[in-house]
């Protein structure tokens, strides 16, 4: 889980990710992997994001102290608990086609360029894709 979608679902919007001190370290890297019994703590500049902000209901996989401003991550998030019907494997299949076709498409290119320039050796170094 990302450290920027943790912190929008905390209610902490607009924090900026080297206000946030991770299991006692400051994080700057807003894609920052975070795992369960990970613990975030946000600093003073936040604490008024938190007030002005209207509060949503945090998701089951998370809990916050306002008092603290601290909040903690108890389990990875389940698939059931998403709404959306996503079938995994078609997307993995479709990236996995995605990449394919650009290295068919390189070797296209390439005899491409040998038919028309009537060289027969490699792509010049600034051409290739």
């Amino acid at each position: 889980m990302r450290l920027d979608n943790i912190l929008f679902r905390l209610g902490m919007r607009s924090n900026i990710p080297w206000y946030t001190l991770i299991n006692g370290r400051i994080v700057d890297i807003s894609s920052y992997r975070c795992k369960p019994q990970d613990k975030k703590r946000s600093k003073a500049l936040i604490q008024n994001n938190i007030a002005s902000t209207p509060h949503e209901e945090v998701p089951k996989h998370l809990t916050i102290a306002s008092v603290d401003n601290k909040g903690q991550i108890n389990q990875i998030i389940d698939s059931k608990w998403i709404r959306l019907k996503i079938n995994e494997i078609l997307v993995i299949e479709y990236y996995s086609r995605q990449t394919r076709l650009r290295k068919n498409n390189k070797e296209r290119f390439r005899q491409l360029w040998c038919k028309v320039t009537g060289i027969r050796r490699e792509l010049p170094h600034v051409v290739q894709i």
